[in-house]
């Protein structure tokens, strides 16, 4: 396995807003993981580059799994792949695609967590889905991190299920979204947008 994320300069954001206890869970950053996993990182602002390319061919790639992943993927990635990129979305695809879901499915008060796994093509969210798990949620009265929490639970059981499938050669059904029946959420900014009127709930 190998990691392609963002520069790290662009991860001190996400730090800072981790940094406080109720985030305990989640100040492992994706390097300090590769460090203790011996996995190797390239930081790129940009994966649809033929250096991003030749460095994970060179490595031996075969397959792309994305989690929340700042760029869309265009044709020149997906082919390389040959359309084995996946990508882990933490909503009921199609309703919800798009971007600051914890926060979102707050204000929806949505009563349950999903792990869903979709092929990303080259829009936005909108790829065959092969896998959706759903839970109730836990927590009574929750903030994103908690919705954060729990999906992350789902999702690695949604990527356990997907693995398993690959390395024994089974089959997944695809299932295509009803774009038609989805929601798109805009990407928010927690110092812009991270107050929360409860009375909206």
């Amino acid at each position: 396995p190998l990691i392609l994320t963002h520069p790290a300069d662009e991860h001190l954001r996400d730090w800072e807003l981790y940094s406080a206890p109720q985030c305990v869970h989640m100040q492992s950053s994706v390097f300090d993981c590769a460090r203790e996993l011996g996995l190797e990182v390239i930081e790129t602002k940009q994966v649809n580059t033929a250096g991003t390319l030749n460095w994970l061919r060179t490595h031996g790639a075969s397959m792309a799994v994305s989690f929340g992943c700042r760029s869309i993927f265009r044709k020149l990635f997906l082919d390389a792949f040959d359309g084995l990129v996946f990508n882990c979305h933490s909503t009921d695809l199609p309703r919800n695609r798009g971007a600051a879901n914890f926060t979102w499915l707050v204000l929806h008060d949505e009563p349950n967590v999903y792990g869903t796994i979709h092929v990303v093509d080259e829009s936005l969210d909108s790829g065959d889905v092969l896998i959706k798990i759903r839970r109730s949620r836990e927590s009574k009265d929750p903030y994103p991190i908690d919705f954060m929490r729990e999906t992350h639970l789902v999702t690695l059981e949604a990527l356990e299920s997907l693995l398993d499938h690959i390395e024994t050669g089974a089959e997944l059904a695809r299932i295509p979204m009803d774009l038609e029946q989805g929601t798109y959420l805009p990407r928010l900014k927690t110092e812009e947008n991270g107050a929360i009127d409860w009375r909206w709930t």
